[in-house]
């Protein structure tokens, strides 16, 4: 997973390497085995020649660009270009109004109310009326008497 945030990275020579928004420091081997699975029992994966041909058309596609460590052995530096397009922004989850303790647990909250003039309100009323002047028409009766206009699932 590419680094949501600029961080160092410590490489096996002790030094740090550091790392922007949108970077993947990794191994053609490590993605191998991250894309593996399992199959019959056996654990398939590709071999680190077809990842390196999926990350090249990936790179001349413009979609990455890829810097490689000591002699594209060490580690492949992945940097996924137009990162922050892709990134949707967290919005923190609606505060919820806490019950109080003497409410009893089997009292159901009160269901949403459609106002008048809300359109799918309106639509349903449309639709009610047709019906039930089908219904007549058709001796049927009133089939939507029981019908609740203001169900909102």
């Amino acid at each position: 997973m590419a680094s949501h945030k600029d961080t160092h990275v410590p490489m096996r020579d002790g030094s740090k390497m550091p790392l922007k928004k949108g970077q993947l420091l990794t191994s053609l081997t490590n993605i191998s085995n991250g894309v593996g699975h399992k199959y019959n029992n056996a654990f398939i994966k590709p071999d680190t020649r077809t990842i390196k041909r999926i990350l090249e058309w990936i790179e001349s596609n413009e979609m990455i660009v890829i810097e490689k460590g000591r002699k594209g052995r060490q580690y492949h530096l992945i940097t996924i270009k137009n990162w922050e397009a892709y990134q949707i922004e967290e919005k923190p989850p609606p505060v919820e109004d806490t019950k109080s303790v003497s409410q009893p647990k089997n009292k159901k909250d009160p269901k949403p109310q459609y106002d008048k003039e809300n359109t799918y309100y309106k639509m349903a009323s449309y639709f009610k009326s047709r019906i039930d002047e089908m219904a007549k028409s058709e001796g049927l009766g009133e089939i939507t008497k029981r019908s609740n206009m203001q169900t909102c699932r």
